[in-house]
């Protein structure tokens, strides 16, 4: 028996909130499709489903203005996938899934502007692949995919422009967890293409861009994977207005007991002031590693190449200036964090920048877009390595006169890879512009309180006595 059944709705009323669910089956099993839909006056939906003995196929097809909220599910006897859209601003979107009583599969397409997202989860049991898209104040194209049966797949698509934008995906099995997410703040564009799958084990393929240059690729996700690890990529980036923005990729892979009980390598946590006030002392973000021995000692590699020298940068003056940097952290904690003397910043011409090779190294190279980035590898919150890329493209000075002053981009990448995050678009910082971890302005040398208290929440307040011999410098 075929039974089909049409739904569409041209509205009238400031907003309507509508659900539609469907169920068929046999004694074998059956398939199940819901959805509900808040949507603007100004939207137009027509949703069409047949039903035949066990299985049922959809169709769903809107566009309009205003905001629109519209959220589907379709189950295939223990196989579940879910969709969910947000917009504010013009939408136009449609799917179509399959579901029997073994297998369901589900296929989204949308090209919005202003604010949207788009999210999409396959699971079946303990096995769970899913990817996410949004963007701010821009417009954005997306078709995803989600399937589920032998095993459970997502995948996405993705281009944007806006002044924020995100992507990110999943795929878990009941032992393992693999993660990644991109994005950008200020205006610019991201595009994304990103395939997860959990079929015993979870595995995903990965190609992110940020303002046409690629930052994210399989072979990081091979890296973290292979090795249970995580990687972090936080840098500096000028934007389509000429504007200082960010860019950051982060991915993670691990046992899935500790990423469901700490997720936080992927999310900024913090001790988070709602109050705005300048020289807060909790304007700080915890990006979840930090280096965890005793007294670290870390020791970081300047790559005194071509490069640099075509730069007009001296390597003495440059190492100078990135030590002074690591030493602007160091003095505001209990924990030796640097190599001390000449063990601090050593010059090796054959270094070799952002590859994973257990040893931090400072380098300059030809970015697209970007200022600065630090790329940072973790084991269970434990930093491995951090190596920090200048552009080469850009202007640097060390006198702390004009171009880009190499101590302050240096202390705020070298607080990425201490284990702090970017201040910039966080409401509740807005007002807190003299910490390092905020926005770039010029040649500033020393920490603010929220600098301080993060690193010291890290890695215990240094004495009086450091405090006090701390060669901070106010420019």
């Amino acid at each position: 028996m075929i039974i089909s059944l049409f739904f569409v709705a041209l509205l009238a009323a400031s907003a309507l909130g509508i659900s539609v669910s469907v169920s068929t089956g046999d004694g074998s099993g059956g398939a199940t499709s819901s959805s509900s839909y808040s949507l603007d006056d100004s939207t137009s939906l027509k949703e069409e489903i047949t039903l035949m003995d066990s299985n049922l196929q959809k169709s769903l097809q809107a566009s309009g203005t205003g905001k629109n909220e519209i959220s589907q599910q379709m189950t295939g006897g223990l196989s579940s996938l879910q969709s969910s859209m947000r917009s504010q601003g013009s939408l136009d979107i449609s799917s179509s899934g399959y579901a029997s009583a073994g297998f369901a599969d589900f296929r989204v397409g949308l090209s919005a502007q202003g604010d949207i997202s788009l999210s999409g989860q396959a699971s079946q049991g303990q096995a769970e692949s899913g990817q996410e898209a949004s963007v701010s104040y821009g417009a954005m194209a997306s078709m995803q995919s989600l399937s589920a049966g032998q095993g459970v797949s997502a995948s996405q698509s993705t281009e944007m422009a806006g002044l924020e934008g995100y992507v990110g995906m999943g795929a878990y099995t009941k032992e393992r967890a693999l993660v990644a997410t991109g994005g950008f703040l200020g205006a610019g564009t991201m595009s994304a293409s990103l395939s997860s799958e959990s079929n015993g084990v979870a595995n995903a393929v990965a190609s992110v861009s940020v303002d046409g240059k690629q930052w994210l690729e399989d072979e990081d996700l091979t890296n973290v994977n292979e090795n249970g690890m995580a990687m972090s990529l936080e840098g500096l980036r000028e934007d389509e207005t000429g504007n200082l923005g960010t860019f950051s990729m982060q991915v993670a892979g691990m046992d899935r007991a500790n990423y469901d009980a700490d997720d936080a390598f992927l999310q900024d946590g913090a001790a988070t002031s709602t109050i705005l006030y300048l020289n807060n002392p909790s304007a700080y973000l915890l990006k979840g590693w930090k280096w965890t021995m005793q007294d670290p000692q870390i020791n970081l590699i300047l790559k005194n190449d071509a490069i640099l020298a075509g730069k007009g940068l001296g390597a003495d003056a440059t190492k100078n200036a990135i030590a002074a940097a690591a030493d602007t952290w160091d003095y505001a904690v209990a924990k030796n964090l640097f190599a001390d003397g000449d063990a601090l910043v050593t010059l090796d011409p054959d270094a070799n920048v952002d590859t994973y090779d257990n040893k931090n190294v400072h380098a300059w190279a030809s970015i697209s877009g970007g200022l600065a980035y630090s790329r940072t590898y973790s084991y269970s919150g434990a930093v491995i390595e951090s190596d920090v890329v200048y552009n080469s493209n850009a202007n640097w000075a060390t006198d702390g006169v004009n171009n880009y002053d190499v101590q302050a981009v240096a202390a705020h990448e070298l607080g990425h890879t201490i284990g702090l995050g970017d201040l910039y678009g966080k409401p509740q910082f807005d007002s807190d512009r003299d910490e390092i971890m905020h926005y770039y302005a010029g040649p500033r040398h020393s920490l603010g309180p929220g600098d301080r208290n993060g690193a010291q929440a890290l890695y215990g307040p240094s004495g009086p006595l450091y405090c006090m011999s701390a060669p901070y410098t106010t420019i």
